[in-house]
């Protein structure tokens, strides 16, 4: 469901950031996505990663419209 929502999303013209403890999957998922997606390493489980994660993401586009973790 992740990869398929980050492509509906990109096709209405969102940026998407998608996280995964896989990381070299997660870069191909993020070479395939294209410009407007970016990939970072991060368990969900772990609070500091999940903030690591959204400032990370910040730090990109300087806005944050929408979260999904899962």
């Amino acid at each position: 469901m992740g990869l398929a929502l980050a492509q509906h999303l990109l096709s209405q013209g969102w940026r998407v950031g998608r996280s995964d403890v896989d990381k070299q999957r997660g870069k191909a998922m993020e070479a395939e996505l294209g410009e407007n997606a970016i990939f970072v390493v991060a368990d969900v489980t772990d609070y500091d990663q999940q903030a690591s994660l959204f400032q990370t993401v910040w730090a990109k586009w300087k806005r944050i419209d929408f979260g999904n973790i899962s």
